[in-house]
């Protein structure tokens, strides 16, 4: 009896010991197979974050498709505008003609202007402005507004860029990686999602608790392969999505190379043009401009180194040069402004030239052109420019120097009106005042003797100098002979120094002449004997 208990005993705890064992068998088994769920949900929340991005590379495609349109849009209306009749052959006959006109030869007023012996320009004296200058820039100003109604860019540089569909392959490129991922990451997920259903249907087979345990896990398999199932749908969605956009892109894309390469052909030959009438335009400008800005300058300068020399060499009165001066400033003043509008429009002419070389260089390779004359021919205008500066401060220079003469001459006419004025205050000009003469007896104290006698300081020598000095200040000023119009134009005039020297001199020499009078014998009075020094009567 003791035996059998012991026997059953033995089985019972057999029987408890293959139950734990069973039990931690179906704990770890079923940990692995949650384990391989929660792997596949992983999977799924991975692929619904790649769809997300698929979607937006959608929305990429979608922008491109909109600006490959709005292009290809644009190119056609530019198409139609230039076969349209009268399109691109006005301005470009607009262009020509102002580039004919703004030739150095073109506008007959321009070439009557310029000629050498011009009345209107040469006359000293006149305040007609320089009609040179004004026609060039006249011509400049049409070849500024004919170089304005060029054709319009055919495309912007972002637009090219978009051409080159650089963007649109790397996003079609990122949207194929990006589908790649999501198929591996959806296989992945479905075999791990099989295997654990295949672990679970063999967990069913060890007794009602692995029923019970693979029930759950099946279930939840199944709920997990719901939205695996979902998710390869929707990706199918989008995925279609894609490839209709595609196929759309792809198609506008052919349309606008067909459309672009038709375009950028004649675009680039009306380019080639422009660039040649505005090469044409500025040139002609440039030159028209320095020969008419020449040439006034010349007469200016040929009138302004006339007046300084009869300024300086006293050939004409303070207030005639005076009068001179304000009308040459007038002149150079209508000369400049002429200039201001010219270098207006030679500059509206460089700016059209430069927005053309952008243009130009926006374009493919293929389609490139040769602006290396148009960027020699800007280079010279913009030495011509600089020229015609150099010759307006030559000009002003001239000026300054008129100004500087005048107002030497002004200063030595004051001074010898101030000379003269002193020399008619003497007191030997005025005989009203002195009725006995201009020249009176020295004035002698009571002790000396013989001052009743005393003969005049001055003699007659000194009177005759004198005399001769007055005569030479009241003569007018002899005219200066330079050897050169350099010596005229930038010495100034010695004759107040030399006069000043001259009157030094006079003034020495009388001072001498008077303390030598001054030391002459006495005469005897009325006519008396001489008498010794030495107080007895002569032997």
């Amino acid at each position: 009896m003791q035996r059998s208990q012991q026997e059953e005993r033995a089985r019972v705890e057999q029987q408890l010991l293959e139950a734990r064992q069973q039990h931690m068998r179906l704990q770890q088994e079923s940990s692995t197979i949650r384990s391989l769920l929660v792997a596949a949900e992983t999977g799924l929340h991975a692929v619904q974050q790649q769809i997300k991005e698929l979607e937006e590379g959608e929305q990429v495609i979608s922008d491109t498709i909109v600006a490959l349109e709005t292009s290809l849009q644009r190119v056609t209306a530019a198409e139609a505008a230039a076969a349209a009749p009268g399109g691109p052959a006005a301005a470009g006959a607009a262009g020509a003609a102002a580039g004919a006109a703004a030739a150095p030869g073109g506008p007959a007023a321009a070439g009557a202007a310029a000629a050498p012996g011009s009345a209107a320009a040469g006359a000293p004296g006149s305040t007609a402005g320089p009609p040179t200058t004004a026609a060039a820039a006249a011509a400049a100003a049409a070849a500024a507004a004919a170089a304005a109604a060029g054709p319009t860019p055919l495309l912007t540089p972002a637009e090219f860029k978009a051409l080159e569909d650089n963007i649109y392959l790397q996003t079609k490129l990122r949207l194929g990686r990006q589908l790649e991922a999501i198929n591996q990451t959806l296989q992945q997920a479905a075999a791990v999602l099989q295997e654990a259903e295949a672990a679970a249907t063999n967990l069913s087979s060890t007794g009602p608790s692995g029923r019970q345990i693979s029930d759950q896990l099946l279930q939840k398999a199944a709920a997990i392969q719901l939205t695996l199932n979902t998710q390869e749908e929707y990706l199918r969605d989008v995925v279609a999505r894609l490839e209709s956009k595609q196929i759309i892109c792809d198609s506008t894309l052919q349309r606008l190379r067909v459309a672009m390469e038709a375009a950028l052909g004649r675009y680039s030959s009306v380019l080639q043009q422009q660039v040649q009438q505005q090469q044409q335009q500025i040139a002609a400008t440039a030159e028209a401009l320095l020969a008419a800005a020449a040439a006034d300058a010349g007469q200016i300068k040929q009138q302004l180194e006339t007046e300084i020399r009869r300024v300086s060499s006293m050939h004409i009165p303070v207030e005639t040069a005076a009068q001179q001066q304000q009308l040459l400033q007038q002149q150079v003043l209508a000369w400049e402004n002429a200039l201001g509008q010219s270098f207006a429009s030679l500059d509206a002419l460089l700016d059209a030239a430069a927005a053309t070389a952008a243009a130009a260089a926006a374009l493919p390779p293929v389609h490139a052109l040769d602006l290396s004359k148009l960027q020699q021919t800007v280079k010279r205008a913009q030495e011509a420019k600089k020229e015609i500066r150099h010759e307006r401060a030559k000009l002003q220079q001239l000026l300054d120097i008129l100004a500087a003469h005048l107002a030497e001459e002004n200063q030595q006419q004051q001074q010898l009106l101030l000379q003269q004025q002193q020399h008619y205050m003497h007191p030997q000009h005025q005989p009203h005042l002195f009725p006995y003469g201009s020249i009176q007896p020295p004035v002698h104290t009571p002790a000396e003797p013989y001052a009743a006698y005393a003969l005049p300081r001055q003699m007659p020598q000194q009177q005759q100098q004198q005399q001769q000095q007055q005569q030479q200040q009241l003569q007018p000023l002899q005219p200066l002979q330079p050897a050169h119009l350099t010596s005229q134009l930038y010495q100034q005039p010695a004759l107040p120094a030399l006069q000043h020297m001259q009157q030094l001199q006079q003034q020495q020499l009388q001072q001498q002449q008077r303390s030598s009078n001054s030391h002459l014998p006495l005469q005897p009075p009325f006519g008396g004997p001489h008498m010794a020094m030495g107080g007895g009567p002569p032997k």
